[in-house]
């Protein structure tokens, strides 16, 4: 999301190109804030995968089922 924002404020800029000076380095600056952008979400997903946090993985389960939260708590303090 942060890098369609950034796309959006390049896109402005080059409109307003003329009024800019070249030598201002705000485009090359954008392009280092891109990078670190999608740095961090590469990082971020790989942290992900190396704690094996996957979306729309189920967590493993017993298999038990219970009939009501009593039954559930007291299966849960049952196996401290």
């Amino acid at each position: 999301m942060e890098c369609e924002e950034l796309e959006g404020v390049r896109t402005a800029l080059k409109a307003l190109e003329g009024e800019t000076t070249p030598e201002s380095g705000i485009f090359e600056e954008l392009e280092a804030l891109h990078r670190l952008f999608a740095s961090i979400v590469s990082w971020s997903q790989e942290v992900r995968w190396l704690i094996l946090i996957n979306d729309g993985t189920l967590a493993p389960t017993t298999g038990k089922t219970f009939t009501s939260g009593a039954d559930l708590i007291s299966s849960l303090d049952d196996s401290t």
